[in-house]
């Protein structure tokens, strides 16, 4: 996870940063509805959304893990032609009440390897930070270290799990004095947390596949670190439709043909964590 930070923080260099007196602050969804609506995503696909605070009191990308709401935001996009390995990022502000995007930016690059986000029904920013807890990890890490911040970050995308929903403060990431969380990028489920000699009394994060999704009915199940474990699935509405038990050390599969297209949540429930998934339907 550290590695895919430093990853996150590569592309901060790349966007355009202003004076900390003119701007608001908004949320992730406020960004991307922006540039939708701008038409920027009609013929690209959004590979995460991201926001970087910096020490610099020059620089205005201020991420406050109390709102959930940043300065800046940057949308990292790459081409539905698939033959297009450009990343595209755009960088939105707000001043005055009005969302402004820079000139995107475009790096040559292996775009097409990377997993675009599978839908927008994604929890919003403001609402994720309601799922750290205020004794937990993450924010013990930020009391201790208050006012000596580097660098903090929030950032939404699929990083080959599923999305995620991951935030990072840091006091010197080149040393690796850091705290990361990722969250479920659409319930809030706290996977994994880690910071210096912290007490890890937060969940491990547990390898975990389903695929495909979407899927036209059957879903492949797969976890080599669980074994037995209660499976729960949802429609959209909330009601359980179906419900059994599985090994999961082994590939299991689940038949959702039977239901009507649409998002469906599987919960998976095993001795040391629950994880949750979305699957799209669509016959």
């Amino acid at each position: 996870m550290k590695k895919f930070f430093l990853l996150v923080i590569s592309f901060a260099l790349i966007t355009s940063f202003s004076s900390a007196q003119t701007l608001e602050k908004f949320t992730a969804r406020d960004a991307y509805e922006y540039v939708k609506q701008q038409g920027t995503l009609d013929n690209k696909e959004a590979i995460s959304i991201i926001a970087i605070g910096m020490a610099n009191e020059m620089v205005s990308m201020n991420v406050d893990f109390a709102s959930g709401k940043a300065d800046n935001w940057t949308i990292v996009t790459r081409s539905k032609d698939i033959q297009d390995t450009t990343m595209y990022f755009y960088t939105i502000t707000k001043v005055a009440g009005m969302m402004i995007a820079t000139e995107k930016t475009e790096i040559e690059t292996n775009a097409q390897e990377t997993v675009a986000i599978s839908t927008e029904n994604w929890m919003n920013s403001d609402k994720v930070v309601t799922y750290l807890p205020e004794d937990g990890v993450f924010h013990n890490y930020l009391k201790a270290n208050e006012g000596t911040l580097e660098m903090s970050v929030m950032t939404f995308s699929n990083m080959g799990v599923g999305e995620l929903w991951a935030v990072m403060a840091s006091v010197n990431q080149e040393q690796g004095d850091m705290a990361v969380c990722s969250l479920d990028g659409y319930t809030g489920e706290l996977i994994q947390c880690e910071a210096p000699n912290a007490v890890q009394n937060q969940p491990t994060f547990i390898p975990f596949s389903i695929y495909p999704n979407p899927t036209s009915g059957v879903v492949n199940l797969e976890s080599p670190a669980m074994n037995s474990a209660n499976v729960e699935i949802y429609d959209i509405n909330g009601s359980l439709v179906n419900t059994s038990k599985m090994e999961l050390n082994e590939k299991s599969q689940i038949d959702l043909s039977a239901y009507s297209n649409g998002i469906y949540t599987i919960i998976i429930r095993g001795d040391k964590q629950n994880i949750i998934r979305k699957v799209i339907l669509t016959k």
